[in-house]
């Protein structure tokens, strides 16, 4: 899609990053009445993973909150791959970096060293 730059990314989320001018009560409006869930706010950045629920594509969606004057940005949901080890000389003694695989709070988590 156009705002892709032909990177990977979730299909059916976005992410969203609101000014401050916008209070909770009417994003939730607008998100009701747009057909968007919110996943996940996080807190630090007050980026929210947004689930496109109403048949659009990331596109349509991007376009309806890049054109809102209340978002500061919105994008894809890039997908992000480590592409090399670091070649830290000590990398292989952490040992929170090599582990089995296992699940924690719903995500998938794989690494090794």
């Amino acid at each position: 899609g156009k705002w892709s730059h032909g990177l990977n990314y979730r299909k059916d989320e976005i992410l969203v990053k609101s000014r401050d001018s916008r209070k909770p009560s009417s994003q939730k409006t607008f998100q009701a009445k747009s057909g968007f869930t919110t996943l996940k706010t996080y807190k630090r950045s007050g980026i929210r993973r947004i689930k496109i629920t109403n048949g659009m594509d990331v596109d349509q969606a991007l376009d309806i909150y890049y054109n809102d004057p209340d978002v500061e940005y919105a994008e894809p949901n890039y997908i992000y791959h480590a592409a090399t080890v670091p070649n830290d000389t000590h990398f292989s003694k952490q040992w929170a970096l090599e582990n089995s695989p296992m699940n924690v709070k719903g995500v998938s988590i794989n690494m090794l060293a």
